[in-house]
């Protein structure tokens, strides 16, 4: 019902807060929202929209109510938020929306409220939207519109008042490492600005760590190996990575995971294409050797992207008193004084 939506905020004339209070909103509240709305006819055209985000607080409080309500019923039938499935005709609903996005952000917005609305499948949802992410017959545009519908999504989850909507942070914190290490392959030189941007925009609203968002960044520059740095091999290492390096190789893959996952690294070798072409049976030697690399990865590019210390100048006496700062031309008083500077 995307038209209706536009058209009630066209007539009341809401602005772009005003709107978003009104997406926010469950689909049945919405409705309600809408219908009911009629503010006497003293209201200013220029306060219609503080009028209706006054009016909206009492379905929010009651999709709040409607929320807690939900998530102990679903607790109480032991169904786990998010995962229902969706129907065929959502499954290309969901599709026809990711196929018709476009720089204009009423495309973004309506996929978004849409993906919001069917919160309670999550995580088949997210999983679409990620498959969709690494498509090789992309465009570098139409992929980063598919980024930014994530991030959309990512930056409205908060606001839902439904049990499942968290789900969506959760997916995607777990699956968008796999996506950004094929970013590397998808995303080439200017294209890689259009990515930075959502990083950013996640680290300003802190969505992430700006731990895990160097993750991000690193996957997408590209994994390094760690084989490459051993004795002999050319590459060399400082000696805090070496370091690190060796504590690495002494703690079980399973910490090593855990490490990885914290600083936004592919950690689950299990979705790992070489893990798939073996069949899923993957020895822990290789295991660990392949989270090493990500780590590895990592530190190198926290180092590389490390910002340089500010440099201490020397403050000479000559700088402390100049002569010249009286904007009179040097006198033999001054000149002499220089002189005697100069000597110490």
């Amino acid at each position: 019902m995307p038209h209706v939506e536009d058209e009630f905020c066209a007539k009341w004339q809401l602005d772009r807060p005003a709107r978003l209070l009104l997406r926010e909103l469950p689909p049945e509240l919405r409705e309600q929202a809408m219908l009911k709305f009629n503010p006497y006819g003293e209201v200013k055209h220029a306060d219609y929209s503080k009028v209706f985000a006054a009016w909206t607080r009492r379905f929010r409080n009651m999709a709040k109510e409607n929320a807690g309500e939900a998530e102990a019923e679903a607790r109480e039938n032991g169904r786990v938020p998010g995962t229902e499935k969706l129907r065929r005709r959502e499954a290309r609903e969901v599709q026809y929306l990711l196929e018709g996005l476009s720089p204009f952000a009423r495309d973004i917005c309506r996929a978004m409220v849409w993906c919001l609305d069917h919160a309670d499948c999550a995580v088949e949802v997210s999983q679409r939207l990620l498959d969709s992410l690494t498509e090789k017959r992309l465009d570098a545009q139409s992929r980063s519109w598919r980024l930014c519908l994530i991030s959309d999504i990512l930056h409205n989850t908060a606001t839902i008042y439904k049990p499942s909507a968290n789900v969506y942070k959760r997916e995607f914190e777990t699956y968008l490492p796999v996506a950004f290490e094929q970013f590397h392959h998808l995303y080439k030189g200017a294209e890689v600005s259009l990515v930075q941007e959502v990083l950013r925009s996640w680290l300003d609203r802190a969505i992430f760590t700006p731990k895990f968002l160097k993750g991000l960044e690193a996957s997408m520059k590209g994994i390094v190996s760690a084989e490459d740095f051993l004795p002999g091999r050319g590459a060399q290492l400082s000696d805090s990575l070496l370091a690190k390096l060796a504590e690495w190789q002494s703690q079980h893959f399973s910490q090593l995971e855990k490490i990885c996952k914290y600083q936004g690294l592919n950690w689950d070798v299990q979705l790992s294409d070489k893990a798939k072409a073996m069949g899923g049976r993957f020895p822990e030697e290789l295991r660990k050797k392949w989270l090493l690399d990500r780590l590895l990865t990592y530190e190198l590019y926290a180092l590389e992207t490390k910002p340089l210390p500010e440099l201490k100048k020397e403050i000479t006496q000559a700088q402390i008193f100049n002569p010249e700062l009286d904007g009179e031309s040097l006198d033999s008083d001054d000149e002499a004084y220089m002189r005697e500077v100069g000597a110490a």
